[in-house]
């Protein structure tokens, strides 16, 4: 796993988690979606998730542009406050990014 931050303000930042094997990544917070989406085209990589710390529009802003544009992403949260949420991750709730990154 390889992990690229990603300024999207003067004091935030996103994160790609980025599978090497498969480039296939997932943005953490995405916030400005443009920013995070060339970062991922400059990596050579295609996002297949978002991980959202919480539901702060400076943590999720994006999510909902994002997914407009992406309709296939999953979007991960630990609330359902979190915009375009499609999988809530509670306690003992595993999942995949790529094939060599197991998030638990």
């Amino acid at each position: 796993m390889r992990i690229v931050p990603v300024p999207v303000r003067s004091d935030n930042y996103a994160y790609l988690l980025i599978d090497e094997k498969t480039k296939e990544a997932a943005a953490v917070d995405i916030y400005d979606v443009d920013k995070v989406r060339l970062k991922a085209e400059e990596e050579g990589v295609k996002i297949t998730a978002l991980l959202t710390t919480h539901h702060h529009a400076d943590h999720s802003g994006g999510n909902a542009q994002f997914v407009e544009k992406y309709p296939d992403v999953k979007v991960y949260g630990g609330s359902k406050s979190v915009p375009a949420l499609t999988d809530l991750v509670k306690d003992g709730i595993q999942f995949d990014i790529g094939k060599d990154i197991g998030v638990t």
